[in-house]
């Protein structure tokens, strides 16, 4: 009996250690993917601190993508360019009564375009471009992104990079050494989350 509960606690220690190894592993890729999208990013003047958050309303992963192929990709709802003007009539209404014609009273302008629906289309956008260029995506959808769960959005970046990054080494045949060493750890631990379809 007392083998049994030793071995139940050196069963347990096995496991707090095994988690402990498991997120540190997701610290260092989200540490490491953050820095990869920032250098991209910056080319468009944008800038991500949090991986799980600032992907959320797929502004900035659209931005990614876009900066990656050199393609122009639609938004839904772009708060920034779509601010509508409210009109004469719509101006006296919200004066008078305090309240706006369409019924949007808790949100100005500037808030539309940001719903849970609009991130979830723009996060949505990106991952059917990421399909039409045939990079197969396992089990991510546009709400895994939206939620921020840092193991699918690491697993959505980590695709992008061996698409992006490598398709574009193996066409030069001059990979990035930071790259090519991070690419081989991450193989040879087995870190990789999804299966890709060249």
């Amino acid at each position: 009996m007392k083998y049994l509960f030793q071995a139940e606690r050196e069963h347990r220690a096995h496991l707090v250690t095994l988690m402990c190894c498991m997120d540190e592993r997701d610290r260092v890729q989200k540490k490491t993917f953050t820095k990869w999208i920032n250098q991209h990013l910056l080319k468009v003047r944008k800038h991500i601190n949090d991986l799980y958050e600032d992907l959320r309303d797929g502004h900035n992963l659209i931005s990614l993508l876009e900066v990656l192929s050199g393609d122009t990709l639609p938004r839904e709802r772009d708060f920034l360019k779509t601010l509508r003007l409210v009109s004469g009539t719509e101006a006296c209404a919200v004066e008078q009564h305090g309240d706006t014609v369409d019924g949007d009273d808790d949100k100005g302008p500037r808030e539309r375009g940001r719903m849970r629906f609009h991130r979830l289309q723009n996060v949505q956008i990106a991952l059917d471009y990421l399909k039409r260029r045939q990079v197969k995506l396992v089990n991510i959808r546009n709400d895994d992104i939206t939620d921020g769960n840092p193991k699918l959005t690491l697993g959505l970046i980590w695709t992008i990079i061996l698409h992006f990054q490598i398709m574009k080494s193996h066409h030069k045949a001059a990979a990035s050494p930071t790259l090519v060493t991070m690419l081989y750890f991450h193989l040879r631990r087995g870190d990789v989350y999804l299966s890709i379809a060249w």
